[in-house]
């Protein structure tokens, strides 16, 4: 332990960021002026709540569960920090190679730099998330609560990206369009602050809205240059941190980039359809061939032990799920595949998510049951036929079903259920809410 836990939260850390809070909404501010009037609620409110829940996160992990991941990054980071003073060479050589412990023998001692935590090292996507930090610690002046006003602005700014690309695509309320996107809670409290799930949602939002807006030619004002060089700094990040996320991305976009290619021959019936069937063909392949490789991977077999695990070990009560399947090969997993996208979605059910760290994603369950209930109730047909006709609500349910399936089946707890979930909550949402009446009235314009 570097710091006691109270000085996460000392008077001069808290102080700093109020500090930096009002300096990165200054700067942004002066860089963009271009917020609508009746998008700057919305915009100011997106801001405020993500430092509100980001400080709660913090005091969550920092005073009741006594330090977690979150703490252990930044500690690893401050080792890094001291490292770097006390050999810019050492230093170098730790940030850019994979960690192993004969490095760690030789960079870190007790006097100067002190020792980061081993299962934080040990793990190469968790260290990668500790040199993030350790970069945004030298302007932070060491201080945790700098560095999550950061994260927490960063992914303020992300989503505020996502959301004016959707409000333009006018497919929804304002109303719903910013809930979905701005203010879903426990998206926001899992993913705003010094963890790998802010790196993970912050990348997979700018990776979905520059790429579409390469397809669809929006946003001229920024270079395709410069958006094919974010969006491959994102896929590096993770690649690094939460590497199936490519996976997932890559499948949806490629379903989008079938069908874009299919509407162009439209007119020629026979190459329509050959390309509509070569889609179907294509993405059966695409999911045999991963749900043979999910079978085989280091993260099924884990879920398997859990699993089995679970069924013996008393001290998971209250915090695991199950989705009833006990085989996990290839058979096993198109038979968990429903149970796994409903847990993926729904759970924790609201009697599941009582407890302080997942009241807001029971409450969420709740509110997501009666969504759903609405779009099936109500406007059914036509609802499906313009999620259809959108490409970007087809990437949407895609990339949120073949997420959902794959963290219902891995993750077993659900304090890890919830965090993996959190990317696909507002393009679920964004589709359970698509809004018929506005958008019939926009196409006949």
């Amino acid at each position: 332990m570097i710091y006691t836990y109270a000085h996460y939260f000392s008077a001069l850390n808290v102080f700093l960021f109020i500090v930096f809070a009002f300096i990165f909404n200054a700067l942004y501010k002066k860089k963009n002026v271009k917020i609508k009037k009746e998008y700057v609620k919305y915009f100011n409110r997106n801001i405020l709540l993500k430092y509100l829940l980001v400080l709660l996160f913090a005091f969550y992990y920092v005073f009741i569960v006594g330090g977690g991941d979150t703490v252990a990054y930044w500690e690893g980071a401050i080792c890094m920090n001291n490292l770097f003073w006390k050999s810019p060479s050492m230093f170098v050589e730790e940030l850019f190679n994979t960690p192993t412990l004969e490095m760690s023998w030789r960079h870190f001692d007790n006097d100067i730099t002190g020792y980061p935590p081993g299962w934080i090292y040990r793990e190469p996507e968790s260290w990668f998330i500790a040199k993030i930090c350790t970069l945004i610690s030298f302007f932070a002046f060491k201080s945790y609560l700098v560095a999550s006003a950061f994260f927490a602005f960063i992914l303020s700014l992300a989503s505020w990206r996502l959301f004016e690309f959707v409000v333009d695509l006018k497919l929804h309320q304002l109303k719903y369009a910013a809930f979905a996107v701005l203010f879903v809670p426990s998206v926001i409290f899992w993913s705003s602050g010094v963890t790998k799930d802010t790196v993970v949602l912050i990348s997979t939002i700018f990776i979905v809205v520059l790429l579409f807006e390469l397809i669809l030619g929006k946003n001229k004002e920024q270079s395709v240059k410069k958006k094919v060089l974010i969006i491959s700094f994102y896929c590096f990040l993770l690649f690094h941190t939460r590497d199936f996320m490519l996976s997932v991305l890559g499948v949806g976009f490629m379903v989008v980039l079938m069908a874009r290619l299919a509407n162009k021959y439209r007119e020629k019936p026979f190459a329509f359809y050959t390309l509509r069937v070569l889609t179907i063909v294509i993405g059966l392949f695409v999911f045999i061939s991963q749900g043979s490789s999910l079978a085989e991977s280091d993260q099924v077999k884990a879920a398997e032990v859990m699993q089995k695990d679970f069924q013996n070990n008393e001290t998971y009560e209250g915090a695991k799920y199950s989705i009833g399947v006990s085989e996990f090969t290839n058979s096993g997993l198109m038979k968990a595949f429903v149970p796994a996208v409903i847990a993926g979605i729904y759970r924790p059910f609201i009697w599941e998510g009582l407890s302080p760290s997942l009241i807001f994603n029971g409450l969420e369950s709740l509110y997501f049951f009666y969504l759903t209930w609405l779009f099936i109730k109500k406007d059914f047909l036509k609802k499906v036929k313009l999620v259809r006709q959108s490409e970007f609500l087809v990437f949407a349910f895609i990339f949120s079903i073949l997420l959902a399936f794959m963290v219902g089946l891995t993750s077993g707890l659900l304090g890890v259920l919830v965090r993996f979930k959190a990317p696909l909550l507002s393009f679920f949402l964004l589709i359970l809410t698509v809004d018929i009446p506005n958008s019939l009235i926009d196409n006949k314009k």
